[in-house]
């Protein structure tokens, strides 16, 4: 899966995002409003969720996206889960 590069300058700006490059290597961090923030209903967990790519021209080449809470992988992202992660992102 592909992520344009233009739309990965976008997230440079947004406070749920934070990125980290490394030569070809980019790692985009999403912090999601925590269940509690998001519903009202009290739960502990710190989730993040970490993409992993390597920059390709003028896009990035997804290469895993994993679900983390409180500090561990919980499961990887699926296809479907991506996709419309990546469509929502290039639409904004």
């Amino acid at each position: 899966m592909k992520l344009s590069y233009n739309a990965l300058q976008k997230l440079y700006s947004s406070s749920n995002y934070s990125i980290e490059e490394e030569n070809s290597i980019i790692k985009i961090f999403y912090y999601p409003p925590s269940y509690s923030e998001a519903s009202g209903i009290e739960e502990d967990v710190n989730r993040t969720i970490e993409i992993t790519g390597k920059k390709e021209n003028n896009y990035i080449e997804i290469i895993d996206a994993k679900i983390i809470e409180n500090g561990k992988e919980v499961r990887k992202m699926d296809d479907s889960e991506l996709g419309f992660w990546i469509e929502f992102i290039e639409g904004e």
